[in-house]
């Protein structure tokens, strides 16, 4: 029988923890203080974590990692109508690319297929469409995945040539 080993990676002072991706030693996803939501990034000990989070965002969360990139998604205070931004690092709060394509009334980075992203975005029509972006640096450069006659779609998972997630037809 395989011996399982947990890690508490909840740094110190947080009210919690979330882990949400691996890629070789690290770890992601986020940890909860003061009511805020900060995206985490850790190497094997609650110690390594670095908080990613924004300034001035009031929620971030990492979902995804590949290589050295990490995707998900923020909110800024007076955003909430919006379903959050996606966003895109590097492995320090610093490097935090807002991957908001403009359109949508939220969206968030689901994988990272390679150092492509892939997710969601609500765009101005109400309807969840899957998206990828086709730069990691230019958040205007997506395509809309959904097939016509679908009322809700997301990219979900990829690799440098394939995309793979949910369509739900009208």
């Amino acid at each position: 029988m395989a011996t399982i080993t947990a890690i508490d990676l909840n740094p110190v002072g947080a009210d919690a923890s979330e882990g949400r991706a691996v890629f070789g030693n690290w770890q992601a996803g986020n940890f909860f203080t003061n009511n805020d939501s900060h995206a985490a990034l850790w190497s094997g000990s609650a110690a390594s974590v670095t908080d990613m989070h924004p300034a001035g965002a009031h929620h971030s969360a990492i979902v995804t990692l590949y290589s050295t990139y990490q995707g998900g998604f923020v909110k800024f205070p007076g955003e909430e109508y919006r379903g959050g931004t996606a966003a895109l690092w590097t492995a320090s709060a610093q490097s935090y690319v807002d991957m908001y394509p403009g359109g949508p009334l939220g969206s968030a980075i689901i994988a990272l297929g390679g150092p492509q992203p892939v997710g969601t975005g609500t765009l101005a029509d109400g309807v969840s469409h899957g998206l990828i972006w086709l730069s990691t640096n230019t958040p205007s450069q997506i395509t809309d995945l959904s097939p016509p006659g679908t009322y809700y779609s997301a990219a979900r998972a990829a690799n440098s040539t394939h995309q793979a997630g949910q369509v739900h037809f009208s």
